[in-house]
């Protein structure tokens, strides 16, 4: 499904829920809550994430950090969170 399609579908339902008992009512609120829909799209809340980002940095970089002492069986994470957090800001 399209984002298109996805913001289509949630103003359909969210207004069949609000029970509106004619297409008057109903015109306004659609292009409101598209407006908004929108809105959210191009100004994004800071601190969301892209988890599918996420996985495909760890999959690529977690032996650099991962690492295991056989004399002391520890195993322990260098620079781990610092680096994790510039590569999800860029």
């Amino acid at each position: 499904m399209t984002r298109e399609e996805e913001k289509y579908k949630a103003a359909t339902e969210s207004w069949d829920k609000q029970g509106f008992k004619n297409q008057e009512q109903k015109i306004p609120y659609k292009l409101g809550f598209l407006e908004g829909f929108d809105y959210a799209d191009q100004n994004p809340r800071e601190g969301l994430w892209d988890s599918e980002k996420v996985i495909k940095w760890l999959r690529a970089n977690i032996d650099n950090y991962a690492n295991y002492n056989i004399k002391t069986d520890e195993c322990f994470v260098n620079d781990f969170e610092e680096d994790l957090r510039k590569a999800m800001e860029d």
